[in-house]
């Protein structure tokens, strides 16, 4: 829990069932990993490298996907993404068939709040949380 994985190499790695709440693995290279029931309840997925990882059954609540590509991930669902406390989502493209209101973008305007929340130590100030996120925003998809 709490983990600091930034940027951490953790391809093809099995966290298969394993308690990750609140980690933050922004900038993390889980290329093929299996992450098939982990708890990442608030985890930072924020640049994530998740091709093919799989997500089958995978705690998503409250977590950051922002500026992640989420287009090639394994076994996700709408439903790990929508919900009472679904994960945040900014500048994320979603795979093929999972659609829903926002899509992509659906949480950028609560993610400054949010980042400044979880993360005063790289954030003093709403407005450099604003910034970052409008960095993250330009990153463009194929």
């Amino acid at each position: 829990r709490n983990a600091d994985l930034r940027s951490a190499n953790l391809r093809i790695a099995n966290l298969s069932s394993a308690s990750l709440r609140n980690a933050d693995f922004s900038n993390a290279y889980l290329r093929n990993a299996y992450l098939s029931n982990a708890d990442l309840f608030g985890t930072n997925l924020s640049n994530a490298d998740l091709f093919g990882t799989n997500l089958r059954n995978t705690d998503l609540i409250r977590s950051i996907f922002l500026a992640t590509d989420l287009k090639t991930v394994r076994n996700l669902t709408v439903q790990q993404l929508t919900g009472e406390a679904p994960p945040l989502i900014c500048n994320s493209p979603l795979p093929e068939g999972i659609e829903f209101e926002g899509g992509k973008d659906r949480d950028c305007d609560k993610l400054p709040a949010v980042l400044l929340e979880r993360y005063p130590s790289r954030f003093e100030t709403l407005e450099e949380a604003e910034t970052y996120l409008e960095e993250q925003r330009q990153k463009e998809w194929e």
